[in-house]
Order: C-alpha cells, then sequence, then structure tokens
C-alpha cells in the first residue's frame, strides 16, 4: 500500500494559516490583557483616592500635601529624603504595589498627585472647602515625564515609567522644564481619581490641560 505525505505545497499553505490566524489573534489578546491592566490601575486610583479623601477628614479637612520636611520613615515608599504623599498615605491604604500601575515597570510609584494646586510642597495642602466641584476636579492619575510636550494632551507619550507628581499650567516655569504629566496610558485613555473619591478613565484631553485657570473645563482647576 502506498503512503501518502502531504506535499510541500500543502505544509505551506497551513503554516499560512496559521500564521494569519496568529497575527489577528494576538493584538486581541495584547488588547485583553491591557485592558485587564488598565482595570487593575482604575481599583488602584479608586484606592488612592478614598485614601486621600480619609486623610482630609484626619486633619481638619486640610488636603495631603505632595511631600513634607520631614525625613522619609524607615522603608519609604519613597525614600527621596522627604516624607512624599504615598508615605502620607499608607496608613490608611496600607499597601505599596497600590501606587504602582501594572502597565508600567521600574519605579515604585506611577501614580501622580497633582501640584501645586492640591498637592502642596512643605506645606499643608488647601482645604477641602475650597474646591467648588470636588466631582470635578482631578487630584491624581497616571503619570509621566512626557517627551514631546509641545502636542496636544492626548498625543502626549511617556519618556519614562511613571512620575508621583503630575504638575498644573500654573506651576511655573517647571509646567514648561519639567513636564510631568497625566497621559493616555490605558488605549488612549488616562485613568484618574477626583477630589471626592470616584474614580474613572478619560481623555487627557478632556482633563482641560490647555485651558488656563479658571476655566469650566479646566478639571485640574480646584
Amino acid at each position: 500500500m502506498r503512503r501518502r505525505a502531504f506535499t510541500l505545497i500543502e505544509l505551506l499553505v497551513v503554516i499560512a494559516i496559521i500564521a494569519i490566524l496568529a497575527a489577528i489573534l494576538f493584538p486581541v489578546f495584547a488588547k485583553a490583557r491591557e485592558k485587564a491592566r488598565a482595570a487593575s490601575c482604575l481599583s488602584n486610583l479608586k484606592q488612592c483616592g478614598l485614601g486621600f479623601a480619609m486623610y482630609t477628614q484626619d486633619y481638619d479637612e486640610t488636603c495631603c500635601p505632595l511631600a513634607t520636611s520631614d525625613p522619609s520613615p524607615a522603608n519609604a515608599i519613597l525614600n527621596y529624603g522627604d516624607t512624599w504623599w504615598p508615605d502620607l498615605l499608607q496608613p490608611y491604604i496600607k499597601n505599596r504595589q497600590i501606587f504602582l500601575c501594572p502597565s508600567t515597570k521600574g519605579n515604585p510609584v506611577s501614580i501622580a498627585l497633582s501640584h501645586p494646586n492640591i498637592g502642596v510642597w512643605h506645606g499643608g495642602g488647601p482645604s477641602l472647602a475650597a474646591f467648588t466641584e470636588p466631582s470635578n476636579t482631578v487630584v491624581m492619575g497616571d503619570a509621566a515625564l512626557i517627551g514631546n510636550p509641545t502636542l496636544g494632551p492626548d498625543q502626549w507619550t511617556p519618556a519614562d515609567n511613571g512620575q508621583p507628581v503630575f504638575r498644573c499650567p500654573n506651576n511655573t516655569p517647571w509646567w514648561d522644564s519639567n513636564p510631568c504629566r497625566l497621559y493616555n496610558r490605558h488605549m488612549e485613555m488616562c485613568n484618574v481619581a477626583f477630589a471626592d473619591g470616584h474614580a474613572k478613565a478619560m481623555k487627557t484631553s478632556a482633563i482641560g490641560f490647555q485651558y488656563p485657570q479658571g476655566d469650566a473645563r479646566a478639571l485640574w482647576d480646584m
């Protein structure tokens, strides 16, 4: 009896079909993984926002500062010499990993606090009463040092793996010289937390960095 084997053409056709299926499915799998990371990051921001809200209640409705002049505590999350906001919120959150977005690597913190309006450097933050619309004021979000800051907000791309601070347009001259900003980290969306404790994903352009202080569309402004 004659044995029938696959011809070279048949093998090439099978390989081509497998390659086409892989080209179709791999991006789908990558998108699904990134969607899961985005959901995890949003959950982290929700917890950070609630920790921020609890801090204000314990400190007579005074917001958590960006950093205090106190020396970094033992085993600090950010050992930069001062005590930064992740360590100030740690008693309320009790989780060191929650400040790191799962889509980034290498940094202990890639979720950022607003500066200078809300996260004040070496001083008490503003009173919660100073917020005209807490539910529309962004206090935290996905941030990095931006490599192309002259482009529009939705075109900003990261030059590093994350920052613990995002600057607002009135933070001159550092807004231009050290462009640490929010950006669309997750499938063209940015995860943010608001002053009232809720969190959601939105376009960076919708936060309104392109608008001046006092503009109702500037959600970075108290």
